[in-house]
């Protein structure tokens, strides 16, 4: 319903799209079009949420441009090349990782670390 944080994941992870995507209330409420008074918040990403260019960003079957959402506490870990999705964001703790569990040019930091 665009308020709060939906119990069930696709649906978090549409409303957390639609709200850096499109125009939005206080409440997390959406609409395609401007209305200063009703949703005067967004569009955040004009252009929809950016391809994560990290190395399992082009595995098979990967949307790069997709964040998924979850909830809870547990700490927030990468699903690599098992995901569909570019990006991972914890719509409880606020963390946004890159979906990527290689390792940074140093050879010792993994990409979901930073």
């Amino acid at each position: 319903d665009g308020i709060g944080v939906p119990a069930d994941d696709g649906a978090r992870t549409a409303a957390f799209a639609a709200q850096l995507t499109a125009y939005s209330d206080r409440n997390g409420k959406t609409s395609a079009t401007f209305d200063r008074a009703a949703y005067p918040f967004g569009p955040y990403l004009r252009m929809g949420i950016p391809v994560n260019p990290l190395p399992d960003a082009d595995a098979p079957g990967v949307q790069a441009g997709i964040a998924w959402v979850v909830g809870g506490t547990d700490p927030l870990t990468a699903d690599g090349a098992a995901s569909e999705a570019g990006w991972k964001f914890n719509a409880e703790t606020g963390r946004l990782i890159a979906n990527s569990d290689d390792l940074s040019s140093d050879g010792i930091r993994a990409y979901d670390a930073w």
